[in-house]
């Protein structure tokens, strides 16, 4: 596979190179050529950070060690399989031992709202301080410099570090670091091991300084590839967004770019339409039926988003019937993940839970309902739309300003992953094949490459069924 890498590499370099070897005056002009070039260097720095090219090359020339044979394609098959069920067999052990420490601790200890966590000693990734309070060495397996005695506490840019819910993971992750140490004495190939906290928090080892740049961060790991996809099972998602006058302004606003941001971090796996309402719901593309969210896709829907006004009255019960013919249709035309299926609503206020609607619509209550509230707090009544997501096995959140979106963002990710638990009585374990990281600016990535990530989800204790951490 290394070879097969390198070979695709060097001939997608040599494509690009040809191209810029064209003569400009027949083939682009002056600002054509400049963006080839561009185009032309990012593409060989990803690939070469991708498939780590020149460490290939150094492989196969500095060595003397290198012995040609024939070789039985089954057997290599066989000894190929047995190795990689022994790598992963380390790696889901490595999981379950972060998982089985974290089970043990009291809930008492950590659960936010009651008291003030126990205080604890911690580094934060950003912080400066830890170039002075840590032993960081340069390490050739991890791309820079880390200590592995330590561990390292991350935390989103948006969100208040000294909350009682980062507080309260911080103290359950508390002790981790044994464990962490443990994993990877035993496991050398262990280039990350974390623990993924709903609340916003990493915690990463090994330790190592979060350098930015001195730009803005913008990480987050609820919003990472591996934390969505161990969130839950693929989805047909429905959007609509009320686009009524009441909407106009502030609270049109902040729905856009909620809109956008749930874009964002949904998987690929899912199918995704969106539609806008007033007194008629219409598709805000071309594309009136579910497509799968892949990012060209997203991308797409983000841009006519961003052009979307509010004007005029709303007929809520025609909008939510067009929802429901959406998802009707689209898995009639197999356009659909044939899993779960989701509509989100983006209002200020309805004036009525539509009770009979809904119950006609949606009798076994199969499609999950989830609605946000736009505006300021007791501007209107949002009883209704709390009702309307609570009858069909949904969440509901009030969002005020762009603080707000993350939140109501992770409560809708803690439904989807609790829908795991009616389909295996144990904890789920994923793991992803390949998962790219790829630092283009910002030194924040660690074994920069391809690798293989496993991921396991931890729910609260019985009797709170909702997500709480991701472990890999």
């Amino acid at each position: 596979m290394r070879i097969l890498a390198l070979c695709f590499t060097l001939a997608l370099i040599s494509i690009c190179r040809f191209v810029l070897a064209c003569d400009p005056n027949q083939v682009c002009g002056p600002a054509a050529l400049e963006l080839s070039k561009n185009f032309t260097e990012k593409l060989q720095h990803i690939f070469k950070e991708a498939t780590q090219v020149e460490e290939l090359r150094k492989s196969f020339t500095e060595t003397n060690l290198i012995k040609y044979k024939d070789l039985d394609g089954s057997e290599l098959l066989k000894v190929t399989s047995d190795k990689l069920k022994k790598i992963l067999k380390l790696k889901t052990e490595a999981v379950d031992k972060i998982a089985d420490f974290v089970r043990k601790k009291s809930p008492t200890s950590y659960k936010a709202g009651v008291r003030d966590p126990p205080s604890c000693e911690y580094l934060l990734a950003k912080d400066r301080g830890i170039l002075k309070t840590t032993n960081l060495t340069y390490r050739k397996e991890f791309n820079t410099e880390v200590d592995l005695t330590k561990t390292v506490i991350h935390v989103p840019t948006d969100v208040y570090e000294f909350s009682k819910e980062i507080k309260g993971a911080i103290r359950l992750t508390d002790g981790l670091d044994e464990v962490f140490i443990k994993n990877y004495n035993k496991d050398r190939f262990l280039f990350g091991q974390y623990f993924g906290s709903t609340s916003g928090l990493l915690r990463y080892y090994p330790a190592f300084f979060w350098d930015t740049d001195n730009k803005t961060d913008y990480y987050d790991c609820r919003e990472r590839p591996w934390y969505i996809e161990a969130a839950g099972l693929p989805r047909d998602i429905v959007f609509l967004m009320d686009t009524s006058g009441s909407m106009f302004g502030w609270a049109l606003r902040v729905a856009k770019y909620t809109a956008e941001r749930l874009l964002t971090v949904i998987s690929d796996k899912d199918y995704v339409a969106f539609y806008k309402f007033n007194l008629n719901a219409t598709a805000v593309s071309c594309f009136n039926n579910l497509e799968r969210a892949r990012l060209k896709y997203k991308n797409h829907l983000i841009k006519y988003i961003k052009d979307i006004t509010a004007q005029g009255a709303s007929n809520f019960s025609r909008a939510v019937e067009t929802a429901f013919d959406v998802l009707k249709t689209s898995s009639n035309l197999r356009k659909s993940s044939e899993c779960q299926q989701v509509i989100i609503i983006f209002s200020d206020y309805v004036r009525s839970d539509y009770e009979e609607l809904f119950r006609r619509l949606n009798p076994n209550r199969k499609v999950r309902v989830f609605t946000l509230a736009f505006g300021a707090p007791n501007q209107w009544d949002t009883s209704k739309l709390r009702d309307i997501a609570c009858n069909n096995n949904g969440f509901f959140s009030s969002v005020f300003n762009y603080g707000d979106v993350v939140k109501a963002i992770s409560n809708i990710f803690n439904v989807f992953g609790c829908v795991i638990i009616a389909f295996t009585c144990a904890y789920p374990l994923l793991t992803f094949s390949i998962y790219l990281s790829i630092s283009l600016s910002a030194k924040i990535s660690l074994h920069v490459g391809s690798h293989c990530l496993v991921t396991l989800i931890r729910f609260n204790p019985p009797g709170r069924r909702s997500t709480t951490s991701m472990i890999g």
